[in-house]
């Protein structure tokens, strides 16, 4: 029988992981897997940009969902991992530790000991072992990611990662900063008229 944690007492980690204003003129979704090496680039060169001119100012609310990608199992334990840094502090907490690990992807998603260097970011976190373990088997993580991932598949028919949508549509980011903040241009003048 699957072993299953119950979630602590007001956990946020089953939480919609996002970042900007609930009431932001436009929403952008993001499914990405942290084994993947074009959202590595996304997060580190191409958000920090488009967060402090679209979302830090109120115009842009971004969702990040989860989409494990190759190789699977690495990820669901990087995503399991995010969500756990976020029981008690929601969004914030799930953003550094993402942020993290797509900096350190290459240690822990391709390096020799993907599950001691795992194991090391957790607890740099404060995560010990024992707590990381526990939340691989906690309902509410893998319902949220479960959540991402159906959505990906059944809803927005994502095929491969990063993959954006606006409005239902996959949405063109032109994988430059600058062609981003183009394309989140364009969307914000249509939703003016």
């Amino acid at each position: 029988e699957p072993r299953v944690v119950p979630a602590p007492e007001g956990s946020r980690a089953g939480e919609v992981m996002e970042l900007g204003s609930p009431d932001a003129t436009l929403t952008i979704f993001e499914y990405a897997s942290l084994t993947c090496p074009g959202c590595a680039m996304f997060h580190a060169q191409i958000l920090p940009e488009i967060k402090e001119t679209y979302i830090d100012t109120g115009k842009v609310r971004f969702e990040f969902r989860e989409f494990p990608a190759n190789p699977q199992t690495l990820a669901y334990a990087g995503f399991y991992l995010s969500r756990c840094a976020a029981t008690q502090k929601g969004s914030p907490a799930y953003f550094a530790m993402i942020d993290t690990l797509f900096k350190r992807q290459r240690d822990w998603a391709y390096g020799p000991t993907p599950g001691e260097t795992l194991e090391e970011i957790a607890a740099q976190a404060g995560i010990n072992r024992e707590a990381l373990q526990d939340c691989c088997f906690r309902e509410e993580v893998k319902a949220a990611v479960a959540q991402n991932v159906t959505a990906g598949i059944e809803q927005h028919k994502v095929g491969g990662t990063p993959t954006f949508i606006v409005n239902d549509e996959p949405f063109e980011w032109g994988r430059s900063a600058e062609s981003m903040a183009a394309a989140i241009d364009a969307e914000l003048a249509k939703l003016e008229q």
